[in-house]
């Protein structure tokens, strides 16, 4: 039985506060990482120490998991 694919990458409106990455690894994967991760031959890795990393999801569509890596979006705030 395959297994359906979930959109292309975890919407960021799930992310914990800390994330300030996400990717995919090779097996469709999905990660969140607070610190800027490195591409390691099956994964993306954080090699900070007490960096948080944390599973977002699986299933996710992996054919170009290498180009995966997003920052999170700067969000706009408004001084009144």
């Amino acid at each position: 039985m395959k297994q359906e694919i979930k959109q292309q990458t975890p919407d960021w409106a799930d992310a914990p506060g800390w994330a300030m990455y996400r990717a995919i690894d090779k097996s469709g994967l999905a990660y969140w990482f607070e610190h800027k991760p490195i591409l390691d031959p099956l994964a993306w890795d954080c090699n900070i120490v007490n960096s948080r990393v944390l599973l977002a999801g699986e299933g996710f569509d992996s054919t170009n998991w290498k180009e995966s890596l997003q920052q999170r979006p700067q969000t706009e705030t408004t001084t009144i």
